[in-house]
């Protein structure tokens, strides 16, 4: 991304926002690969890093996969707006997106991630219980088959039924570049897919 200097319109800063979030989603190594989901609990706002797994810019999609056993489900359930947070130190950007968040378990999009994931992925939703399940003694929670033993695209299968997609329809964005001459920032709101774009004093 260009240094905040030489940004010129609102409509570069917004696409090249989105293509930083695409680049994300397509590397293990971007920084923008992981993202602080923000999701209100019982106890208010509850921070979680995740993985962005998938960016579909022209809907304004955000995804990520999570077990449906975990309490975000939920809390998703209870209140559907959710917040992410971004930050790629090499271009020094923070970008701050909001929206509504959709649960998917046993459609198209749910088999679509789950035939992307790798075995690593998958292991996590093999685990006995719940994550967040209090335990005697520090565990993996994983079945003794899987102890020290790789796991099989066969055996993976099992935790399909714990697997579920988060995907959010963002109408929030805001974008901050921090510099030492001076910061700049932009903000963007979509309602009814009419967009508002604005400059904003950092």
């Amino acid at each position: 991304m260009k240094d905040a200097r030489q940004w010129n319109t609102l409509e570069e800063v917004l696409r090249e926002s989105w293509q930083m979030l695409e680049r994300g989603a397509g590397s293990a190594t971007d920084p923008l690969r992981t993202a602080v989901l923000g999701i209100s609990g019982p106890t208010g706002c509850e921070l979680r890093t995740v993985i962005l797994r998938r960016v579909v810019t022209v809907d304004r999609i955000l995804i990520c996969n999570t077990d449906t056993r975990s309490p975000k489900v939920q809390q998703i359930k209870n209140n559907s707006r959710v917040s992410w947070l971004f930050y790629h130190p090499e271009p020094k950007i923070q970008l701050r997106l909001h929206g509504p968040a959709t649960l998917h378990t046993a459609d198209t999009l749910a088999d679509a991630q789950w035939a992307a994931a790798n075995l690593t992925s998958r292991l996590n939703y093999l685990t006995s219980d719940a994550p967040g399940a209090i335990q005697d003694k520090p565990t993996t929670n994983l079945p003794d088959f899987l102890i020290d033993r790789p796991l099989t695209l066969e055996q993976s299968e099992a935790g399909r039924k714990n697997f579920a997609v988060i995907a959010c329809r963002i109408d929030f964005m805001d974008c901050l570049q921090l510099h030492d001459h001076g910061h700049r920032r932009a903000q963007f709101a979509w309602h009814e897919d009419k967009l508002t774009a604005n400059w904003v004093t950092p």
